[in-house]
Parts: C-alpha cells; structure tokens; sequence
C-alpha cells in the first residue's frame, strides 16, 4: 500500500521545479512582404493561441490540448534555433507561420521573413534583443 500512495502521491501534489534557471523566452516576429528587396519591415507576432474561449472549451482542453502541445513545440524550435541553428527549426517555424496567418496577408504577401526576439527586463525598462533573423523566403501561400 505504501509503494502505491508513493506513486499516486505526485499526481495530486505534483513539483513544481520544472526548471534550472528562469530566462527569457523566445518570441516569434514575423513579416509579409510583396517584393524581394523591400526597404521597412512590419513586424507582428506570432501568436498560435486563440484570443478568447469559451468556458466549455477551457474544460476539453484540461485533457485534450493538441494546440497548445504545437505551441509549445515551435517555441521549443526557437529557442533551440537561438542555441543550434539547423533548416528543420526554421522550416518548422516558417510552417508554424504560413497555418496561422490571416487570409489578407496569404493574399498579398509572396515573401516571408522571420526572427527571434528575446524580452527581458533592463535597467530602464524592457529590452528586446533580436537573436536570430531568417533570409527572406519566397512562399506559394497556395500550398498550404
């Protein structure tokens, strides 16, 4: 009976320590444009979870999250992009931007631009430090 209270134990007084250090997380900014050699970026972020839910949605997604679980995972993609570089993070990435995009900007945009932004708190204020900016890539928006 003992062996089983151990076991059972963590479930419903689970650790908190999940991490080593607490650092900045990465942020996703990315940028449509019409023309390869464009002179001023509009940069947005990238937000792969919704605005609003209803409450019973909030219930399903205490045992269901598929899309938080893919939040999570492109997150972990930057931050390993910022770490290691490799083509699979930043097609990854670039995926994870073309799903989420308005229909407006697949409309018009026929390139796509990217980068990493790191927000911490400085001496006089907060400090976005870019750490990583993808080459511009030419999209077929209709492929997706």
């Amino acid at each position: 009976m003992q062996g089983f209270f151990n076991l059972v134990m963590p479930i419903f007084m689970p650790s908190w320590q999940f991490f080593n250090e607490i650092a900045p997380s990465a942020r996703i900014e990315f940028s449509c444009h019409t023309q390869e050699d464009m002179g001023v970026h509009q940069w947005q972020e990238l937000q792969l979870r919704p605005e609003k839910l209803h409450f019973v949605d909030n219930i399903k997604r205490i045992f269901f999250n598929p899309d938080w679980n893919y939040a999570l995972y492109i997150m972990n993609c930057a931050e390993k992009q910022i770490i290691k570089p490799s083509q699979h993070n930043e097609n990854e990435i670039f995926t994870a931007i073309k799903n989420y995009l308005p229909a407006e900007s697949k409309s018009k945009a026929n390139f796509l631009k990217f980068r990493l932004v790191f927000v911490s708190k400085g001496e006089r204020g907060l400090k976005r430090n870019v750490l990583f900016e993808s080459q511009l890539e030419k999209i077929n928006f209709y492929e997706y």
